[in-house]
């Protein structure tokens, strides 16, 4: 059962970030499926199976597309909400900072959600990710 546990944590963790924001229950259930129908030993951590896990989350839609699920007013959730301000600025998954204002629901408000935008623009990569947007505009 530990080696489920650790999987479990893997899901929640790197799986909530392939896939651009925490696993519903349905989804940590296949993802462990596909675990445990693959491992020989589920009592320890079987490398092969959980290649197949990261296998099947990179192949999965949220993780290939961005797929936005929205809320049920149709406003977007905070994770769509980094993932979006992550790839226009950064051309990458939200970091840490960002996942977590995310999670806290910073980005729910209008203060937070100005704050973390000021903090996204002030990075370096968004510097970066605009230079080579003008650069293949203008030039390329």
């Amino acid at each position: 059962q530990a080696a489920l546990g650790c999987v479990d944590g893997f899901l929640k963790t790197f799986g909530a970030r392939a896939l651009r924001a925490p696993l519903d229950e349905r989804q940590l259930q296949l993802y462990r499926g596909i675990y445990t129908g693959v491992a020989k030993d589920t009592t320890k951590i079987d490398a092969a199976a959980l290649a197949d896990v990261i296998g099947a989350l990179f192949v999965s839609p949220e993780a290939m597309y961005l797929v936005e699920r929205n809320e049920r007013d149709g406003s977007l959730s905070p994770f769509e909400l980094a993932s979006r301000l992550s790839y226009h600025f950064w051309n990458t998954m939200p970091d840490t900072r960002l996942w977590q204002a995310a999670e806290s629901g910073k980005l729910r408000d209008e203060k937070g959600y100005v704050e973390v935008v000021d903090q996204v623009i002030a990075d370096p990569r968004a510097r970066a990710t605009l230079d080579e947007f003008f650069h293949e505009y203008w030039i390329a």
